[in-house]
């Protein structure tokens, strides 16, 4: 796992079939979770997960691929996050407080976002794995750093939540997009 193990004959044809497969689902999961969607903003997080991915390819458990990028996925996205809540937290003192436009006032979330959003957090992610990447319960387990069981509960806790948010009519009425609840 040194320095010599990256430059070993083999490795960039892996690595280039590695990001191929899985490439697609971290895309995805960082387009899902990114809360402005910036999609520009997702692609230079997506190539530093790869990145990582590179300089630690030797570490990724073959079985595995999609629950550790997954999970080094989410850490840079708590990174960012944390960067743009301090930044947003500087601003207030750079200029004076103004009234929210209208507009901004206007738009609104839809009713499942936002419940998804009110779920606590272990449970938001345990949804937003099993609905948007389609990650089994073992693989959603890896990637929570949990048992399968405890996936399997916080997943089940989830779609409670989201039922008794949202109501049994407003699922049925709006099947399409709600599937992933019941």
């Amino acid at each position: 796992m040194g320095r010599r193990d990256r430059h070993d004959v083999g490795r960039p044809e892996r690595f280039t079939a590695f990001v191929a497969s899985h490439a697609d689902t971290v895309n995805r999961y960082l387009l899902n979770r990114h809360r402005a969607g910036d999609s520009l903003e997702a692609e230079d997080l997506l190539a530093e997960v790869f990145a990582i991915a590179w300089r630690r390819f030797d570490e990724i458990p073959p079985d595995a691929g999609v629950p550790w990028l997954i999970v080094v996925a989410r850490n840079r996205l708590m990174n960012m996050h944390s960067k743009q809540r301090r930044r947003a937290a500087l601003r207030k003192y750079e200029r004076p407080l103004t009234a929210p436009a209208a507009e901004d006032e206007a738009i609104a979330e839809v009713a499942i976002r936002e419940a998804i959003e009110s779920l606590p957090a272990a449970e938001r992610e345990a949804f937003a794995l099993s609905a948007w990447e389609g990650l089994s319960p073992q693989e959603l387990g890896r990637a929570l750093g949990v048992t399968q069981n405890a996936a399997s509960i916080r997943l089940s806790r989830a779609k409670s939540m989201l039922l008794s948010r949202l109501g049994s009519e407003y699922v049925e009425n709006h099947r399409s997009l709600a599937k992933d609840i019941e």
